[in-house]
């Protein structure tokens, strides 16, 4: 199956040429085409026993790089299992519109302090209504600023249990 590394190395040069990028977009596609390749140099393992050698490329740690961080990423969602209640969960997405992508791109720390606190109490909000659940929910915001066509997107996704804690659950303790 072909990685994007593969991707990037087939057709990045062409790609570029042919599109301006912003100089962050260049730094990560340059990362990815060089990551565990002989570009970024080498280490070299060798056996205590039988002397056998194995040379292994170095990584480029970009945070973008899927190989980089799918070790990380297996970890994190490794840890989060431990954070979830034995009940059904829903995932939800939320994003802002897509005339707003500038202004987000422009004062992204700030837009995305708004971003994670408008989803926060929306979902708060919704889940005290009596008409909704009427009840105290926990969650957990992800946030991510690509879509999958690798196009700047903005969005929050979230991980909302099916239920929550009411005030007459907690009088009667």
């Amino acid at each position: 199956m072909p990685e994007v590394q593969d991707i990037f190395n087939r057709y990045g040069e062409r790609y570029r040429e042919t599109n301006k990028l912003m100089p962050y977009k260049l730094k990560v596609m340059n990362a990815i085409e060089k990551c565990r390749t002989e570009q970024l140099g080498y280490h070299k393992e060798i056996c205590d026993e039988c002397g056998n050698e194995k040379i292994s490329y170095n990584s480029c740690r970009n945070r973008h790089c899927p190989k980089c961080q799918s070790i990380a990423r297996e970890k994190w969602i490794y840890n989060r299992e431990f954070d979830l209640l034995n009940v059904k969960y829903f995932h939800v997405v939320m994003t802002i519109p897509s005339e707003m992508y500038l202004i987000a791109y422009q004062n992204q720390s700030k837009i995305y302090n708004i971003l994670f606190k408008s989803v926060a109490e929306t979902l708060e909000g919704l889940a005290k209504d009596k008409k909704y659940l009427g009840a105290q929910i926990g969650f957990m915001e992800v946030l991510h600023t690509w879509g999958q066509t690798l196009v700047y997107h903005p969005h929050i996704h979230c991980i909302v249990p099916a239920g929550g804690i009411d005030k007459l659950r907690e009088m009667e303790k």
